[in-house]
């Protein structure tokens, strides 16, 4: 595992202990949504929400004059001043800053060879995704799923990755699992005990069909979910 840190941009080999490797398989799963990064709105919004609620939070802490991006607020000052935001950018800035306390705590138990706990982490991470940065979540979603965040219909976004999401969630031996993709489209990934993967495989397979049919059609040249295994480092074939 690498970890970089993306204000100097020095970065870390994480080393997995021996076992490490043997303790989970990587499942990928499909949706059957296409489409690039920038031919919807939502994504580039959601950068400028961002920016906005950097904006607040300099202003707060009298640095003004900083480039507009939440990393140039310390997760100190933002725990100070979080509470002087509302609505939307709140959430976005809520996203950023759990998500950065994710992230490190997932480096912890990725050196300890945790993968139960970062699993959760990965999960966590999904969550916050729908309700902080309102990636994937559609007004029937909203309503399924008892979340309580306004909702804008310039937001409305894919419901097939949630359900997805959900599925994986739900299938046997399933650590974790999370949104993969550009553009809140394409795939979920998580982690699965291996002797567990072949029948998560079956069952995402299984429920998605229901869950989806319509797409689950379109997707003919792979499965809909697939095993992986990590390699040792990246390399060109």
């Amino acid at each position: 595992m690498g970890s970089r840190d993306g204000e100097n941009l020095e970065y870390e080999i994480i080393p997995p202990r021996q076992h490490h490797f043997e303790s989970f398989k990587i499942l990928i799963a499909f949706s059957g949504l296409r489409h690039a990064l920038s031919s919807k709105p939502g994504y580039n919004m959601r950068v400028k929400e961002c920016q906005d609620a950097a904006r607040i939070l300099l202003k707060l802490v009298g640095r003004e004059s900083s480039e507009a991006l939440l990393s140039n607020v310390t997760p100190e000052e933002y725990s100070k001043h979080k509470g002087e935001m509302e609505g939307t950018l709140a959430r976005r800035a809520e996203h950023f800053f759990t998500e950065h306390e994710r992230v490190f705590a997932g480096i912890q138990e990725w050196r300890k060879g945790n993968i139960v706990e970062f699993g959760k982490l990965m999960s966590r991470s999904g969550q916050s995704s729908i309700e902080n940065y309102e990636c994937e979540v559609s007004k029937s979603t909203r309503q399924r799923l008892g979340l309580n965040v306004p909702y804008t219909e310039d937001y409305q976004c894919c419901e097939p990755l949630i359900h997805l999401r959900e599925i994986l969630l739900d299938a046997p031996g399933v650590y974790g699992a999370r949104f993969s993709g550009a553009g809140f489209r394409g795939c979920c990934v998580a982690f699965v005990a291996p002797d567990k993967a072949e029948e998560a495989v079956a069952y995402v397979d299984k429920m998605y069909k229901l869950a989806q049919p319509e797409l689950a059609k379109e997707i003919k040249e792979t499965p809909i979910a697939v095993i992986c295994e990590s390699a040792n480092k990246a390399y060109i074939l």
